[in-house]
């Protein structure tokens, strides 16, 4: 897990009070996309647009940053 994911985890649990507000940083960071992408059980089954984790899997780093830059402009 990222630092910043880890720390925002920690936060989170030890005050279930605090409203976070910006979360986004959390959410487009590629190498939390990447991680993300790594725990998905490649046995499931295909997502709505048809594809596979293994057929995802080509040219991750490329899918991975058009994903985020996706996001990130709320384009998804």
């Amino acid at each position: 897990m990222s630092t910043r994911r880890a720390r925002f985890t920690q936060k989170a649990s030890a005050e279930p009070q605090t409203r976070f507000t910006a979360l986004m940083g959390l959410v487009f960071d590629p190498e939390g996309l990447h991680e993300s992408f790594e725990r998905q059980d490649g046995r499931k089954a295909p997502g709505v647009d048809g594809m596979r984790k293994s057929d995802y899997a080509e040219d991750l780093e490329e899918r991975i940053g058009a994903l985020s830059d996706r996001v990130r402009r709320l384009g998804y």
